[in-house]
């Protein structure tokens, strides 16, 4: 579905509802109008009391005619607010698949491409063995990966206790960059610390670590350039 018509079509039809309803309160206004000029006819025609016949009619019409129209209101308000969190949950669902659909895919590319090199050229056992840690970094990228999914459920859940430690997030960025650099292989990221101190925080590894991979494909996804240039900085 359209992500404009998931906010375009709630708004018309809140629209169209109010219209509907601002309709049928003038119709039924000019109805009243109508009756009230025919019981006025009557009365002044059999010579009744018209303050005892009109005055609490009156009265009770417009309270009942204002309570139904606040009540109408608040059900279509409600009914607004609901359709319009639906479709911001659809589209956090929606982000929520595209990401880890990337996050899944990159490592079982990576491991394809491995595994054809493999079939097509004969490799020295140095190049194998090079390959083959690649390739179980790509496992363990991928199992990562998997257990965030866990995680996630878990944290929806509101079960989910992580596991936080200290850490430097500098050497943290760094050892991820190394440890998955044939990962960025067509891009040259630079991390800088100019004031050469440590940059300490609590944070969950395993989460910290996906959002570095969203991060840096994203960053390499859509820029332009031939070759992809990230510079990471890290300031007091």
């Amino acid at each position: 579905m359209n992500r404009s018509k998931l906010f375009i079509q709630p708004v018309l039809i809140f629209i169209f509802s109010v219209v509907a309803l601002a309709l049928s309160l003038i119709l039924y206004i000019h109805w009243y109008m109508e009756v009230s000029t025919g019981l006025k006819s009557v009365i002044l025609r059999f010579n009744l009391d018209q303050s005892q016949v009109l005055e609490s009619q009156t009265w009770v019409v417009i309270m009942v005619l204002s309570i139904l129209v606040g009540i109408i209101l608040m059900g279509i308000l409600m009914i607004f607010v609901y359709t319009q969190k639906t479709a911001q949950l659809y589209r956090l669902q929606h982000n929520f698949i595209n990401n880890f659909t990337h996050e899944l895919k990159t490592p079982v590319t990576s491991l394809k491409l491995y595994l054809e090199t493999f079939l097509k050229h004969e490799l020295s056992r140095e190049d194998r063995l090079k390959y083959i840690s690649y390739m179980i970094q790509d496992v363990n990228q991928l199992s990562d990966n998997i257990n965030r999914i866990l995680n996630l459920a878990r944290i929806e859940s509101r079960n989910y206790k992580g596991k936080f430690s200290t850490e430097d997030i500098n050497q943290v960025v760094k050892r991820f960059v190394k440890n998955n650099n044939h990962l960025f292989q067509n891009c040259e990221i630079n991390i800088h610390n100019p004031s050469g101190r440590s940059f300490s925080y609590r944070i969950e590894l395993s989460l910290f670590e996906m959002l570095l991979m969203n991060l840096l494909t994203n960053g390499i996804k859509y820029n332009e350039s031939e070759k992809p240039r990230i510079d990471i900085t890290f300031e007091p």
